[in-house]
């Protein structure tokens, strides 16, 4: 009898109050958050100058420029590659925004104890 009182106390004690108290289950829930619609600004539409060409037809065919012409399609050539690099960073943006990818907390955290050492 003082085994089965002995292993009932100790049972008691190791589950404490447990028995008394009603486990509520977790509730999980997921909530999907749209992403912000980015406030890009369109670059301006080109404004290119125009160019006078001059065609020579003899045996072969020639194309030729004046020096003011000339300088007007080198200009239209840097005009391009401006608005191509603001093209391509447009489309930088958008793909780090859309394609980012979660963070893994602990990796994040070895990375930022790297930097204090």
């Amino acid at each position: 009898m003082k085994k089965l009182l002995f292993i009932l106390s100790v049972s008691i004690f190791l589950n404490g109050c447990s028995l008394m108290q009603s486990v509520e289950p977790v509730e999980i829930h997921q909530i999907q958050e749209n992403k912000l619609p980015l406030d890009l600004k369109d670059p301006p539409p080109i404004k290119l100058h125009d160019v006078e060409w001059r065609v020579i037809n003899t045996d072969t065919t020639y194309y030729c420029l004046n020096t003011d012409s000339y300088q007007k399609l080198s200009l239209n050539l840097m005009i391009l590659q401006k608005y191509m690099i603001e093209q391509k960073a447009i489309i930088n943006a958008y793909r780090s925004y859309y394609e980012k990818k979660d963070v893994d907390f602990k990796k994040k955290v070895t990375n930022d104890k790297e930097g204090w050492e």
